[in-house]
């Protein structure tokens, strides 16, 4: 099973030299989270239990981030754990992503997300509103800007006449759908490559990843399909390994408060068998 080093609410200078030494201790990959900023008064109640923040962390842009990261290793991927795609034109992050994609020589995942904090959505002038269904059609429009081809598309939210758009990557990038509710679950079993589970039991997992079997195989969907399920540390690996998972997030920093982030990483990767 695959383990990424979950950079979220890392200082964005540490975060370079933190993914090369992940590298050098077996990690498959980096997960980075994202959010445009932080309001100064949210109302909207975060839906997996208590907010995942306190003040203003740094959040850099994780394409940008992403391109630094892969220029500085050899092997590591980089997924977006996730990116809120409905704050942004689908073109613009089709672009960036692509970008992205040629740089690190097609290292890249691109796990979006409806996003859930309506103060944001109305800093970036964005309907909260409709997201999901406009989330929709921007999977369709990445993937068809991403062919470099001459293309067009024409849906209920966005319609864009025939245009081409390169770079293209060097190879199809994969689209993991994060989310736990019925409206994602189906997102991801019938329009992603992947799903990116919130924090929870394994026997919850289980049941998730079952229910995307079903789906998948009633719509006909044989590609490839990872799950990326969140680790609370070395000891769940195998109950979430049974569970369906194909990949792991973990904060090493979170399972051992007193160490540096440098050595909790060393820990972490010495209790959980990886080599680089």
């Amino acid at each position: 099973m695959k383990t990424y080093l979950h950079l979220t609410q890392v200082p964005l200078p540490e975060v370079v030299g933190l993914a090369r030494r992940a590298e050098e201790l077996g990690f498959a990959g980096v997960s980075l989270a994202e959010h445009l900023a932080a309001p100064a008064e949210m109302t909207t109640p975060y839906p997996y239990g208590v907010a995942p923040w306190q003040g203003v962390p740094e959040w850099g842009d994780p394409w940008v981030t992403a391109a630094a990261i892969t220029q500085a290793t050899r092997r590591l991927r980089v997924l977006t754990s996730v990116y809120v795609l409905p704050l942004r034109p689908p073109l613009l992050v089709a672009k960036a992503v692509a970008t992205a994609a040629v740089l690190s020589g097609g290292r890249i995942g691109c796990g979006v997300g409806a996003g859930w904090l309506r103060e944001e959505f109305d800093l970036a002038g964005e309907a909260f509103g409709g997201r999901g269904a406009r989330m929709d059609e921007a999977i369709e429009i990445l993937r068809l800007a991403w062919t470099g081809e001459t293309v067009e598309f024409h849906g209920a939210h966005y319609d864009l006449a025939p245009f081409t758009m390169r770079p293209a990557p060097p190879a199809p990038v994969p689209i993991l759908v994060g989310g736990a509710g019925p409206r994602a679950l189906r997102r991801a079993a019938l329009l992603g490559d992947g799903w990116i589970a919130p924090a929870g039991p394994a026997a919850e997992l289980a049941a998730a990843v079952a229910g995307l079997r079903e789906a998948r195989a009633d719509a006909g969907r044989t590609g490839p399909f990872e799950v990326v399920a969140w680790s609370e540390g070395p000891g769940d690996l195998d109950a979430l390994a049974r569970a369906g998972a194909d990949a792991v997030r973990v904060r090493p920093w979170a399972l051992h408060p007193g160490l540096s982030r440098a050595a909790a990483l060393e820990r972490y990767a010495a209790g959980a068998g990886l080599s680089g």
